[in-house]
């Protein structure tokens, strides 16, 4: 499958200001001192050491603001002192502008064209740990290397010269996983304009939950996938040919596609739960024959799989929330971690070398942009004053904004709107 370039470009910026790019070069080097001598065939060549690394751009700023935001990017270059710099190609690097010219025309009137020249600064901190954009893009491709390995955790599966129902066991056991995203759909909102963006290479089947699916018909691509992926799962299953691997990866696919199709919030609570609820399957008992022990094992790959790609879309969903405190970030740190902590400790064979890998990446990943949101999100503060404060009082004091009120009544949990009490919570401005 070839890249699809446009759905892995960066969406360009400096100082958090954001503009579009036509073209971008960057000069990359070293200064050499080249000495020839009258006479002498070799030059003498002295390496003085890495040439500054500049950075020409071609960019416009488009719509009716586009005259505050080419204003708003020249004062971003004229600011001193390195920041980031996020090219579409490149991502995040640290740079100093040295010039912007506009260019305007007149018969573009919302259309600033610009010409910047900028110079990698060497001397800064790496901008690959405090852009969040970045960290986000490392969950999403440490996602990938998850669905990578699913594939072939799956296929470890014992099917082949076993009874037809240890197969069909593995088959019943898949789609219940898949149930379990369609119990995720039903009961979550959906987005129609994200979930129409869903590309999945699969063909509408008969419908699994035709009620369901009846009153979801602006959403029926990614429901359509589900319905797929659950009947495919006998054919992808044979005790002929093992385990197709892309049943595997198309359930890890699916589940990711459904948690980005759902508002992030929702999505870490609802697969965060399924993640928990998902029901281990105990080993078989001593003296099982083969065919019960292979079962058994069996079941136990399959739920694993189901927590796998719960766990991802969990992953994905806490990426793309938005923290609000502190608190709340360092509490989803704190639980990532022991969800996908529990799930490394059943990898135990050599078997689970890939998968573990996978998880541990994911994790990592993700647990590196619950910090950062740490570290930018606002600390909530315990503000004690000399006297009771009317809670409007309180929101002109603290922020001379009086639509605050509603925020310091809900995290206080005050009985009545008129007084906070002489001590209470507010979030830092």
């Amino acid at each position: 499958m070839s890249r699809d370039w446009t759905k892995t470009l960066w969406p360009a910026s400096f100082r958090g200001v954001p503009f579009w790019v036509e073209r971008d070069n960057m000069t990359t080097g070293r200064r050499l001192s080249v000495v020839e001598f009258p006479g002498a065939d070799t030059p003498f060549i002295e390496d003085l050491g890495g040439a500054s690394t500049p950075i020409e751009i071609t960019g416009y700023l488009l719509g009716d603001s586009s005259d505050a935001q080419i204003a708003a990017l020249e004062q971003a270059c004229f600011t001193q002192g390195a920041a980031t710099l996020v090219l579409p190609a490149q991502g995040p690097v640290q740079a100093r502008c040295e010039h912007i010219k506009r260019d305007r025309l007149r018969d573009k009137a919302a259309r600033f064209g610009f010409e910047a020249k900028f110079v990698i600064d060497g001397t800064a901190p790496a901008a690959s740990s405090s852009v969040p954009e970045y960290q986000a893009q490392l969950t999403f491709d440490a996602g990938q290397g998850v669905v990578a390995a699913a594939g072939s955790f799956l296929a470890g599966a014992s099917v082949v010269d076993y009874p037809n129902w240890v197969a069909d066991n593995v088959v019943t056991a898949t789609q219940d996983a898949v149930a379990g995203l369609e119990t995720i759909y039903s009961q979550n909102g959906v987005d129609p304009a994200k979930a129409a963006a869903v590309k999945l290479a699969v063909a509408a089947t008969p419908a699994l939950s035709p009620t369901s699916l009846a009153a979801t018909t602006n959403v029926s691509g990614l429901y359509a996938g589900l319905v797929a992926l659950y009947n495919s799962a006998p054919v992808a299953v044979s005790g002929v040919t093992g385990v197709d691997p892309s049943l595997a990866s198309g359930l890890v696919n699916i589940a990711a596609a459904l948690g980005g199709a759902m508002d992030p919030a929702a999505a870490a609570s609802a697969f965060a739960a399924a993640a928990d609820n998902y029901p281990d399957v105990a080993p078989a008992p001593a003296g099982a024959t083969a065919n019960r022990a292979a079962d058994a094992a069996n079941m136990q790959l399959v739920a694993r799989l189901a927590r796998l790609a719960f766990l991802n879309a969990y992953a994905q969903a806490l990426v793309a929330q938005t923290y609000e405190t502190r608190q709340d970030a360092i509490t989803a740190r704190a639980d990532c971690v022991v969800r996908f902590d529990r799930e490394l400790e059943l990898c135990s064979s050599p078997d689970d070398i890939a998968v573990a890998q996978a998880m541990i990446g994911l994790r990592d990943a993700t647990v590196a942009y619950l910090s950062l949101a740490i570290i930018n999100a606002k600390p909530v503060l315990t503000v004690t004053t000399p006297s009771e404060w009317p809670v409007l009082m309180a929101a002109w004091r603290l922020y001379q904004d009086p639509t605050r009120a509603p925020d310091l009544l809900t995290r206080n949990a005050v009985p009545t709107a008129e007084f906070l009490g002489a001590s209470f919570e507010a979030l830092a401005d």
